[in-house]
């Protein structure tokens, strides 16, 4: 009676991995195109084997397939060089080093044990688990496989069942009463569009375009301000303050001696003057008072309002009732108070 021998078992797995790389390639990149996990590269698929199928002729697809056969024996015999190239250089290298040699014909494959050091078995050990976790998945997704094909052919869900017999009796009639090419171009058509990746992609593509088009129907902010109540300008803290109210927080800094950010602008040789009269401190009657919220420098009849000092975003307890001196334009900013009254 045969013995089991796990040694065995694990180096015909390594085999089949390493024999199976190009078929397990083709079904990736297959699985890639057909799942739409590229969709640029699904799509543009689709399009030339729909318009080849189309277009194509007996002698074309005659010629094509001649031609595959063909790229697939050159392909073979260039890896096999490449591999017979590789173990003869090997065996010159483990013949410097008295080592054994390679087999080059790769007719036979070795089965034989041998004995085995502690850091091989527990390599032999790890690959055996994950080849019976492989074998595990394997025969579960056979399972479910044959399970959903004996339950479509018993009519276990009548709907289903329909669908899978209308579809076989349809592909019969087609491929009998329709040109090749129109048979051709419906089973592409329904290999790319009959599955979940195509349906994902379309409603991704979907949303993408719903927001695309409300982004562009809301109004934006600027429209929002220009279409809001202006403020009222009669009041005038003197007669170079009638449009303060007009202007917004940017044009405001644009006037002062800082920018938006807290910079100092360029300071020129004109004496100190006020921000919004022009008032020139010059007498001790006329003197200067700096605004808490904007830093520039004002005289008494256009700075006197103060405020909380919560108004300027503080959040400790003491900020509500303290107080800071602010200018006439950032207290109708900050407020939505217009000044009308001065000192």
């Amino acid at each position: 009676m045969e013995q089991y021998n796990i040694v065995t078992l694990v180096s015909s797995y390594r085999r089949i991995q390493s024999t199976s790389w190009l078929l397990q390639l083709s079904a990736q990149v297959i699985l890639h195109i057909v799942r739409w996990n590229n969709p640029l590269l699904s799509l543009t698929s689709w399009m030339i084997l729909f318009t080849v199928s189309l277009t194509a002729t007996r002698q074309q697809v005659l010629i094509w397939s001649i031609s595959c056969i063909l790229a697939t024996a050159v392909i073979g015999a260039l890896i096999r060089l490449s591999q017979i190239k590789t173990t003869q250089h090997l065996n010159k290298r483990r013949k410097e080093n008295n080592t054994e040699l390679l087999d080059t014909t790769g007719s036979s494959y070795d089965t034989k044990t041998a004995t085995l050091s502690d850091e091989e078995k527990k390599q032999i050990l790890f690959e055996s688990r994950r080849l019976f976790l492989d074998a595990q998945d394997l025969f579960l997704w056979l399972n479910k496989a044959t399970d959903d094909l004996y339950c479509l052919l018993i009519w276990y869900n009548v709907y289903l069942s329909s669908l899978f017999y209308g579809a076989c009796l349809l592909a019969i009639l087609a491929f009998f009463l329709l040109p090749n090419q129109l048979t051709g171009a419906v089973l592409v058509c329904s290999l790319f569009a009959i599955n979940r990746g195509f349906y994902c992609f379309l409603l991704s593509a979907y949303s993408s375009i719903y927001k695309f088009v409300e982004k562009r129907e809301k109004p934006s902010t600027e429209s929002i301000q220009e279409l809001s109540t202006p403020v009222d300008s009669d009041v005038e803290c003197n007669s170079d303050t009638e449009s303060m109210y007009n202007d917004t927080k940017e044009e405001h800094l644009s006037r002062t001696n800082i920018d938006e950010k807290g910079d100092e602008k360029t300071k020129t040789n004109k004496p100190p003057s006020c921000i919004l009269c022009n008032t020139v401190f010059t007498s001790v009657l006329k003197r200067r008072r700096y605004c808490r919220y904007c830093g520039n420098q004002f005289c008494p009849k256009c700075c006197f309002k103060k405020i909380p000092r919560s108004s300027f975003g503080a959040t400790s307890p003491a900020a509500q009732s303290a107080k800071e001196l602010v200018c006439n334009q950032c207290y109708y900013f900050l407020t939505g108070e217009q000044v009308t009254q001065s000192k």
